[in-house]
């Protein structure tokens, strides 16, 4: 059995937990906050028994736990430079909660203490583990779609006024990069990994800032040396969109809930083309499949 702890009572470490409950071989065997009584409020709204999960008025005295053998970290990202580190000189494997930091270095200083204790890193990007994933992949990089230049994505929702007033995401102390760590790190990694190409420059614009100048809105373009670009907006100021679309020469692969799938029974995208006459507007071209998979099978 694979003990998980947690280090930090995030809104989003509930759904891991879940998660991890329904993961056969794997149980959340700690939790640690700030004080116990957060601690205790997080595991008794779960269902977390006192018998098999440890309770913690501390982070550093989660790492000492002999029966965690993986730290699941969803700190504000402004945090994770102190701890990923720590919880990788306890021996422990991290699952780090997305953006991994703030910047390139710091990322790099995370993995580098990982790979040093030899430990497992693992960023908290879920859609990633999706087989919906791999087999949109495999249609961009078949051929299918032609030749291949550009995505195009849109990912935002409406956080409203008290979102905007104090939830980390907007803080400068917690989550500077905001809406481009929160939701613009999904879309950034969706176009490198359908593509698999690193891009070689962006340009950015912050349509949008909360009151301590953190972006709130934003759109963006990543350029490739192949020739190829993607534009992705992001931000929390109107109604959930999570689009993507690749677009090439003979086709385009769409998908309308790229990071959250609509269904816990399955999910879909589509791949169709049209072509247009000058003359009698844009017509179809062929006949636009959808495709429907299901996870585990």
């Amino acid at each position: 059995m694979v003990g998980f702890g947690i280090i930090g009572c995030a809104d989003i470490a509930q759904k891991i937990v879940r998660t991890i409950a329904k993961t056969e071989g794997c149980s959340v065997v700690a939790v640690a906050s700030r004080s116990i009584e957060k601690a205790e409020q997080f595991c008794a709204s779960l269902d977390l028994p006192a018998t098999s999960c440890t309770r913690y008025g501390s982070y550093a005295d989660l790492l000492g736990d002999a029966n965690v053998q993986v730290v699941y970290l969803p700190l504000p990202t402004a945090l994770h430079l102190e701890w990923a580190p720590k919880v990788a000189a306890a021996g422990k494997h991290l699952l780090l909660e997305k953006p991994a930091g703030l910047t390139l270095q710091e990322v790099q200083e995370m993995v580098s203490a990982c790979a040093a204790n030899k430990v497992q890193f693992m960023d908290g990007v879920m859609w990633m583990h999706h087989v919906r994933a791999p087999k949109m992949r495999e249609v961009v990089q078949s051929g299918e779609l032609g030749k291949v230049t550009r995505v195009a994505s849109s990912f935002h929702f409406c956080g409203g006024e008290e979102f905007d007033e104090d939830n980390i995401r907007v803080r400068k102390d917690c989550d500077p990069l905001g809406c481009i760590g929160d939701l613009g790190w999904y879309q950034i990694r969706a176009i490198i990994y359908l593509l698999q190409e690193l891009p070689s420059s962006a340009s950015a614009y912050v349509h949008k800032r909360s009151r301590e100048g953190v972006p709130t809105s934003c759109s963006a373009t990543l350029f490739f040396d192949s020739g190829k670009f993607a534009t992705f907006d992001c931000g929390f100021d109107t109604n959930l969109r999570q689009e993507l679309a690749v677009s090439g020469s003979a086709g385009t692969l769409a998908c309308s809930d790229f990071v959250l799938c609509k269904s816990v029974d399955g999910s879909e995208f589509s791949v169709g083309s049209m072509v247009f006459q000058e003359g009698y507007g844009p017509k179809g071209h062929g006949l636009e499949s959808t495709v429907e998979v299901r996870q585990g099978g």
